[in-house]
């Protein structure tokens, strides 16, 4: 789905309302925004405490641990 957006003050633009649709987006999502090769990349990421994704990395290890899979 394509559709053309205003770049106006403060650098805002407007997500079209039919990709805000397709995807899902609510007020508050986080978006990660980047360019690539002269290409603006707008995409929807999930945001988790910094504590909370260390405690699932020692679980991935001591669960490696146990089952003989640590690498």
């Amino acid at each position: 789905m394509k559709m053309i957006t205003e770049l106006r003050q403060k650098s805002q633009i407007t997500i079209p309302k039919g990709i805000v649709t397709k995807l899902s987006l609510q007020e508050g999502d986080k978006l990660e925004i980047y360019e690539e090769n002269g290409v603006i990349h707008i995409v929807p990421v999930d945001v988790y405490p910094v504590g909370y994704i260390e405690g699932l990395k020692n679980e991935i290890k001591r669960l490696r641990k146990e089952t003989g899979t640590d690498k």
